[in-house]
């Protein structure tokens, strides 16, 4: 097999491909309505307050279904669970593409949908990656892993812009009855999995819960693995979410220039996705994930510096594209490692456990603002990149179970 057909090789494999196309389908719906959800409530209200509070209440549902979610996938049919998040989410696009049809829609409506939706990612993402051991076996976990990396790239680079095309030429209602075919298109593709028997059939779900936080802080590896996903999550990927003050005032760009940064940071992701995949399972893969850490932190560093120094558009283009390859491939490695490396019992627990840190990102969004608001842009990124750098050295010098892996 060549090394460009072993890229894909995960996608030869029938069932994978059913999930791989479902998870497009599911993902580029819920691209669409982010964007057109946001769009929606800031023209009905012309305040962006009301855009802060209905992006708000999603993140309050995605925090409490956090860990319920990784219980349900050790418990449940995995493929099940996925459909249920799908339903939901259909039923909700059809809900809110009829009170735009009828023009009864209010802001308080997308706040409701939103905090809705929140519970959809937190029960659904811990079964999907659970999910991947069963469909595609140890040896292209981490193959598969990178293909869904991909496939959220080619989410967040094309379906935010399609949704405004659509949002221009066909009206925001029919974008949402779209948003709807899609989602019932990936339950048709989800239908077609396998159906694998619970790895845990308890029926206490607390005591299930709280032997999924024992079971990661009892195993080294594991909570190293926490760790580092989490130290990103909090130091790395807020930069995403604060682009609207770079663009502003590091670069002096409008939207425009912003539009150009967020797709930068696209481009760099789906880059760093396919280099993984197209590498395949390397070595000391432990060492790489603390270093791709270090190197963030780094990149922070210097695009601070530079932002202060030397503030060029193209640059900064550059170094997003950057981070978004090295964050890409960082979010890879610790995903596949830790399917890897748990057991299937426990296995969407611990995927949920990490996922809790997407749910929390948000927070760490607003120590950076205030850092941005009191003294600069440029000195928050600095604080991340410390912050970030000093963890990444300090796991890959002092850390044993990371430097046993193969």
């Amino acid at each position: 097999m060549s090394r460009l057909s072993a890229t894909f090789s995960s996608l030869s494999i029938p069932t994978y491909r059913y999930y791989w196309f479902g998870l497009l389908l599911h993902m580029g719906a819920m691209q669409m309505q982010l964007l057109s959800r946001g769009y929606l409530a800031y023209d009905l209200t012309g305040l962006a307050s009301r855009v802060g509070y209905v992006a708000a209440s999603g993140a309050i549902t995605a925090v409490l279904f956090s860990l319920l979610g990784g219980v349900l996938a050790d418990r449940m049919d995995k493929r099940l669970l996925i459909q249920i998040g799908q339903i939901i989410a259909l039923i909700l696009a059809i809900i809110v593409g009829l009170l735009i049809s009828f023009e009864v829609i209010t802001w308080i409506h997308l706040v409701i949908a939103s905090f809705a939706q929140g519970m959809i990612m937190p029960l659904v993402m811990p079964a999907r990656q659970a999910l991947i051991p069963q469909l595609v076996g140890r040896k292209w976990v981490m193959n598969a892993i990178a293909l869904n990396s991909v496939g959220i790239s080619i989410t967040n680079i094309a379906f935010p812009s399609l949704a405004g095309i659509l949002i221009e030429s066909i009206g925001i209602a029919y974008t949402y009855y779209l948003m709807a075919a899609m989602y019932l298109f990936a339950i048709v593709l989800t239908a077609f999995l396998p159906s694998f028997s619970p790895a845990s059939r308890g029926n206490n779900v607390v005591a299930e819960f709280t032997a999924g936080i024992n079971y990661v802080r009892k195993n080294a590896l594991l909570l190293t693995l926490i760790i580092l996903s989490f130290s990103s999550l909090i130091f790395a990927m807020p930069l995403r979410m604060v682009i609207p003050i770079v663009a502003k005032d590091m670069f002096s760009v409008d939207a425009e220039g912003l539009g150009w940064l967020l797709s930068a940071i696209g481009v760099g992701s789906l880059g760093g996705a396919m280099v993984v995949a197209f590498l395949g399972k390397l070595g000391n893969r432990g060492i790489i994930l603390a270093s791709t850490g270090s190197i963030s932190g780094i990149l922070l560093i210097a695009f601070s510096l530079v932002g202060n120094i030397y503030p060029v558009f193209w640059i900064g283009l550059l170094g997003m594209a950057l981070m978004g390859l090295i964050q890409a491939a960082r979010m890879t490695f610790t995903n596949s490692l830790m399917v890897e490396y748990s057991d299937e019992a426990f296995r969407g627990r611990v995927m949920s456990i990490q996922g809790m840190g997407w749910s929390l990102m948000p927070g760490a969004v607003l120590p950076i603002t205030l850092i941005s608001q009191y003294f600069s842009i440029e000195i928050a990124i600095l604080f991340m990149g410390l912050a970030l750098t000093t963890i990444s050295l300090l796991v890959l010098f002092f850390n044993r179970s990371l430097k046993l892996l193969v």
